[in-house]
Parts: structure tokens; C-alpha cells; sequence
């Protein structure tokens, strides 16, 4: 499948016809992953998992 705009050729069997794009993707990821190991980061709430269990622990204590 190819995708013309304004007669020119962008899309190639779904890939870019004129640049990288796992490059870009590759590129975008790594600097992702340096950003946020660089990132003061605090956590303001619990991670999902221990949400879930304070939720059902207080489901269970309330049916009591």
C-alpha cells in the first residue's frame, strides 16, 4: 500500500518513503529513558497494585 499526498509519495507498505522511522522511534525512546533517570521524581499516589489492595482490604473490613 503506498499514501500520496499532494503527489508525493509519503507512506511505503506503512514505513516512511523518505526518513527513518524506527530510527526516530529508537532515538525518541533512548532520550525518554535518560530524561526520566535524570527526573526527581516523587510519587503522589500508590502504584495500582497497592491501590487495589488497600480498596479490597477496606472492602472486607467494612462488610465485617
Amino acid at each position: 500500500m503506498a499514501v500520496f499526498v499532494a503527489g508525493r509519495l509519503r507512506l511505503w507498505q506503512g514505513r516512511p518513503a523518505d526518513w527513518d522511522g524506527r530510527a526516530l522511534v529508537a532515538r525518541a525512546a533512548e532520550l525518554a529513558r535518560a530524561t526520566v533517570a535524570r527526573a526527581d521524581i516523587t510519587r503522589a499516589h500508590p502504584t495500582s497494585t497497592a491501590a487495589r489492595a488497600r480498596h479490597r482490604a477496606g472492602e472486607r473490613g467494612a462488610a465485617r
